[in-house]
């Protein structure tokens, strides 16, 4: 989680992430959230490649996955909340809801994303633009 959140926060200046950072580092803290995997985009696997891994490449795959739509500018964090999958993204990404057992839900633990698919197969969204009230719906819905 704090991996995820260095790299959206090191490559990304929309003002809406850090109360999304702290409100996932939060439930992070309190063992809300069961796994968690990332899906970076080009520009943060550059940076992540770059800075944070440093001379460790060789498990660079077994770190984190890959985002390839939208010219790879959206980073995806996928998580298990008990019996939901989560997948939030940077930018202007909503946040989408799955039950874990839909056929639909993405995987976590895979090498290859595509944030477009994930979002014409979910029916349970939220954009962040009143993150008080996206708070309540995360919470709602997990």
């Amino acid at each position: 989680m704090k991996f995820f959140c260095d790299m959206v926060t090191a490559t990304q200046g929309n003002h809406m992430w850090p109360p999304r950072r702290d409100f996932w580092l939060q439930l992070y803290a309190d063992k809300m959230i069961d796994e968690a995997w990332v899906a970076f985009g080009a520009e943060a696997r550059v940076y992540a490649e770059r800075n944070l891994l440093g001379s460790n490449k060789a498990n660079m795959n077994r770190r984190f996955g890959r985002q390839h739509d939208r010219g790879g500018s959206t980073s995806l964090l996928i998580m298990r909340i008990g019996n939901k999958i989560v997948v939030d993204g940077c930018h202007s990404y909503k946040t989408h809801i799955f039950r874990s057992d839909d056929k639909n839900a993405p995987k976590l633990y895979q090498q290859r994303y595509y944030c477009d698919d994930i979002m014409r197969a979910s029916r349970n969204s939220k954009p962040h633009n009143s993150i008080p009230v996206w708070k309540q719906w995360v919470l709602q819905n997990v």
